[in-house]
């Protein structure tokens, strides 16, 4: 639940166990945050021609091996173009370091 503000999950939820992976749509709840994120979503799903299921994944759960399988790396474009993010990473940390010697 680390990386999930405590007052997000009490908003609607009271653990994390308790969340509906399977809901086909995010709760209209009456805070600022559920309105952008609601409004995000309709923006995806308006601009779309194949309709967007919604995919709750919770770490350590059987949603999360799904979800991992379905990520893709970005290898980057331009200069970083091919460059997986552990080296766009270690690039970036020795350009910092050479700038602060």
């Amino acid at each position: 639940m680390a990386s999930i503000g405590r007052t997000l999950l009490q908003d609607h939820d009271p653990s994390v166990a308790q969340i509906n992976t399977d809901m086909p749509s995010l709760p209209a709840l009456d805070n600022p945050l559920s309105f952008r994120v609601r409004g995000i979503c309709a923006h995806l799903q308006a601009t779309r021609q194949l309709q967007l299921k919604l995919r709750v994944a919770i770490q350590r759960d059987k949603t999360e091996v799904f979800f991992r399988r379905m990520l893709k790396e970005d290898k980057g474009a331009g200069q970083w173009e091919g460059t997986n993010y552990v080296d766009f990473l270690c690039q970036i940390h020795r350009d910092i370091k050479e700038l602060l010697n």
